[in-house]
């Protein structure tokens, strides 16, 4: 017999080292229970791991992993391994960011917004078109003085006909000074004003002054055709 959700085996009347069987369910409870994932980026098993440590195993793994895309992997006297279900959540620790497991996709996504510079599924949906909603962002980095800058954002096939939205900060390096904000007009004092637009191949922003002093982060939010 097996576990109707993880597919542990269980205990049966009369069964010859019951508490192997009883030890290895517990210990494998215990390791996704506290939900730690080391790293979900890597390809072969590392080399020296420990009791109880937890991996999400990366696209075409090889070694001990070979055939386990996606899946967790568990070191107990060995690798050890489960399919996630819907809804299983863990903790990426190298990345200090809270991942989920959609079976709808055979996917694993972030459940909290991601600062992050490679382009990423948000688990999102077009409440228009249902359509999925990616994320990346991008480092504009120095502001221009006076004028108009671009910065490419490497994303080929955004969909400005579905959902396109935006969020930055700008930052003042001379005083620390730091404006978060939505959408694409940045209003700094009457006379500083900072605009900015996403076309096909960039983000292009424009300052009506010395904006040298100033550095810009840019979250993209966006459907894919």
């Amino acid at each position: 017999m097996t576990s109707a959700r993880f597919s542990q085996t269980q205990l049966v009347e009369g069964q010859a080292s019951g508490e192997t069987t009883a030890n290895e369910y517990l210990a494998m409870l215990e390791i996704i229970m506290n939900g730690e994932v080391l790293d979900r980026d890597l390809t072969t098993p590392p080399g020296s791991p420990s009791d109880g440590d937890l991996y999400i195993v990366a696209a075409s793994a090889t070694g001990a992993w070979t055939g386990e895309d996606g899946n967790l992997a568990y070191y107990l006297s060995g690798w050890k391994f489960i399919t996630p279900k819907s809804g299983l959540t863990v903790f990426i620790t190298d990345e200090k960011v809270v991942y989920a497991y959609s079976a709808v996709e055979s996917l694993w996504f972030p459940v909290q917004k991601i600062w992050s510079t490679t382009e990423h599924w948000t688990g999102l949906y077009s409440s228009i078109s249902g359509g999925k909603i990616y994320s990346k962002v991008i480092e504009i980095g120095a502001l221009p003085n006076t004028t108009m800058a671009s910065t490419a954002h490497s994303i080929s096939t955004i969909d400005f006909a579905g959902h396109v939205r935006s969020e930055h900060v700008v930052r003042d390096d001379v005083n620390s000074v730091m404006y978060p904000g939505n959408g694409n007009l940045v209003v700094l004092t009457g006379t500083h004003v900072l605009e900015y637009t996403v076309n096909a191949t960039n983000v292009v922003v424009n300052v009506t002054f010395d904006a040298t002093d100033w550095d810009m982060t840019v979250r993209l939010e966006y459907e894919k055709v």
